[in-house]
């Protein structure tokens, strides 16, 4: 365990991770392909108990269809980045022929919007031109 940080132990692999500094997370730990893993729920307080046992019940009905509730939760969140934000803003381009002019420009309006979610984006749309590249839909660059 962490110097400064205690758990409080609920079951199923849902535990409150308390920090020293007051911060206080609730966190699943799990195994996935004989790894084992930690999911990041919420909060505490903003999350309550009955709720964060949701979230672990959800997670483990992942488990339970041999699905990792991590990379579901990734997908969830690069779904949500994509829909809101990159669709809307490059939805007139084409991947074969946009400009790395129309890239930035559609990244500095999702920084001046959400800039949390700025760096995000900018990973998804270059794994997007990757792709691309790779299969042959657009030239290197």
């Amino acid at each position: 365990m962490r110097r400064g940080s205690s758990k409080d132990i609920d079951g199923g692999g849902l535990y409150l991770d308390m920090r020293s500094n007051g911060a206080r997370y609730w966190r699943m730990k799990y195994r996935f392909a004989g790894r084992e893993r930690l999911l990041a729920l919420d909060l505490y307080p903003e999350v309550s108990l009955a709720e964060a046992r949701r979230h672990r019940n959800a997670a483990r009905a992942l488990l339970r269809d041999g699905i990792d509730p991590m990379a579901a939760k990734t997908y969830r969140k690069a779904e949500y980045v994509l829909d809101t934000y990159l669709i809307p803003t490059l939805r007139r381009r084409s991947i074969t022929t946009m400009k790395s002019k129309d890239a930035a420009d559609a990244l500095a309006g999702i920084a001046a919007k959400a800039p949390a979610l700025a760096a995000k984006a900018r990973q998804y749309l270059g794994g997007i031109v990757n792709y691309a590249i790779r299969e042959e839909l657009r030239d290197d660059g």
